[in-house]
């Protein structure tokens, strides 16, 4: 999924479009994303897809035959289906459910199928887990990003201070991003903290930089352990502060603070980060909660015990709890 979406932004990110629009012949764009956007922009979106039952075939030979992005498509006009079917995650992932579920009705009734099947997906949905490999691959991707940086203060240096600026007014600040532009929404932020300003030690790109920087060597050692810990949220935090200097604020803030980097830096190949988007991942969790979730070290993977294979792993507690507790009163209805 993850070199679709990148194929995807490569044509019809807000930048890409902006440079096509100077250099047309040097600058390819997706013929079915421009016309979703036409039509959209005419409000005429209804035109291309006659009410009827839709299935992911049916989408595919709609877009096919009509020219027009039937996935963009999809996404805008599920708010006036009657009746949506889809996978668990689309609604309980809170990451992906703010992209595709946000525009149903208040009033929708909702319906699970296989419905013993809730909490694992609600567990694994704010569950990070973090090896060897995620630390090597995210210094690879802060490598990559901070020549990104020099490239934009030798070219275009205007675009890191206007990010500052934004970034002081608060992440809620930004505006409506066009839906091509649209991230994978934070895991874990309530609105009133979105509202806040950055941290100021992490609005500039360098510094955020540092601070990520400082974050994988801490993880990294406690890669090293040779025993299975298990620590809450709060002592663990308490840990990054005392040695790597970061506080539970900035941890609270990685993850927007990285998108909204990446957007500056008008980065397309998005898969390509995918190792410090789990890191802050991990740093916006255990950042803004301090009860509900599990941090566990382990030095060996269960099934060959005998390698090591040290994984750090923060899963959630509090969705288990909630869902269980809804099973038992739903039980006795």
């Amino acid at each position: 999924r993850d070199s679709v979406d990148t194929a995807c932004r490569r044509l019809t990110a807000s930048w890409v479009r902006d440079k096509a629009a100077s250099d047309p012949e040097s600058t390819p764009l997706c013929e079915f994303f421009e016309s979703f956007d036409r039509a959209a922009s005419a409000g005429d979106l209804a035109s291309f897809m006659p009410p009827g039952v839709y299935t992911l075939a049916d989408l595919r030979s709609l877009g096919r035959e009509r020219r027009i992005c039937p996935y963009f498509l999809a996404r805008q006009m599920v708010k006036y289906a009657n009746v949506v079917v889809y996978s668990y995650q689309y609604l309980l992932d809170p990451k992906v459910a703010s992209i595709v579920s946000r525009e149903m009705q208040k009033e929708c009734v909702v319906v699970f199928d296989e419905a013993h099947n809730i909490d694992n997906v609600c567990i694994e949905a704010l569950s990070v887990s973090v090896r060897k490999q995620t630390l090597e691959g995210a210094e690879r991707n802060l490598r990559r990003i901070s020549q990104e940086i020099d490239r934009f203060k030798a070219t275009d240096a205007n675009r890191l201070r206007a990010e500052y600026n934004r970034l002081v007014d608060g992440l809620a600040q930004r505006g409506n991003l066009p839906i091509s532009d649209a991230w994978l929404a934070n895991p874990s932020l309530p609105d009133d903290i979105l509202k806040e300003a950055v941290p100021g030690n992490i609005r500039k790109a360098e510094h955020f930089l540092a601070v990520l920087k400082r974050l994988v060597r801490f993880l990294d050692g406690r890669l090293e352990t040779e025993n299975v810990e298990n620590e809450m949220p709060v002592s663990f935090v308490a840990s990054i502060h005392s040695q790597a200097g970061i506080d539970q604020r900035m941890l609270r803030f990685c993850y927007d603070r990285l998108h909204s980097l990446l957007l500056t830096l008008e980065i397309t190949d998005t898969d390509e980060f995918m190792h410090i988007q789990t890191i802050c991942d991990f740093a916006t969790l255990i950042g803004t909660y301090s009860r509900g979730f599990s941090i566990i070290i382990e030095p060996y993977d269960d099934r060959m015990p005998e390698v090591r294979d040290p994984v750090i792993q923060v899963s959630s507690l509090l969705y288990k709890i909630v869902v269980q507790f809804l099973q038992a009163a739903a039980s006795m209805c």
